[in-house]
Formats: C-alpha cells, structure tokens, sequence
C-alpha cells in the first residue's frame, strides 16, 4: 500500500473550472485497478486556492499507471497552465 498527498495551488480565477475538471476525472479513478482510495479536498481555512487529493494505493505500480492514463493525461492538459505551484509526495507505511 502507498499513500500519495498530491497539493495543487491554483489560480484564483480558475479555481471553479478546476474543480469543475477535477470532478470529472474522480469516478475514473477510482475505478482504476488498484485503487483504494481517491479523495479530493479543499482548505477548512480558505487561505488561498488550493486543492489536495489524498489517494490510496496497492502498490507504487498501479499509481505510475494511473498516472499515465488517458483521463489523466486530458486532465493535465486541461488544468496544467491554471495551476501556480505543485507538490506531490508519494509515501508507504514503515
């Protein structure tokens, strides 16, 4: 099992169309094999514009996969320019 904290800021006038293309892409995901878990977030404190996606993995296979796929690649190059700063952390369990 991985866990992957993925945290995008985005530009404030674009926030409602990335969320909008960030829903779209959900039910995909988590059809994905080896999906366990696909959670989109917001701030409880708004102190700016951005979005974390905690996602539950099998393995570090099945997230490069997912990674490569063809809603993930439509999903970044809808989003890629809206976004403003970008981090991503892939961990597992000790």
């Amino acid at each position: 099992m991985i866990y992957v904290i993925a945290r995008a800021e985005i530009a404030p006038d674009k926030f409602q169309d990335y969320l909008e293309e960030l829903r779209k892409i959900v039910p995909d995901v988590r059809a994905e094999e080896g999906c366990v878990g696909y959670e989109p977030c917001t701030d409880l404190i708004n102190d700016g514009y951005f979005v974390t996606i905690v996602e539950m993995w099998e393995s570090e296979a099945h997230w490069r996969k997912h990674m490569t796929t063809p809603h993930m690649a439509r999903f970044k190059a809808a989003v890629g320019a809206w976004r403003v700063g970008n981090m991503v952390r892939a961990v597992k369990p000790l």
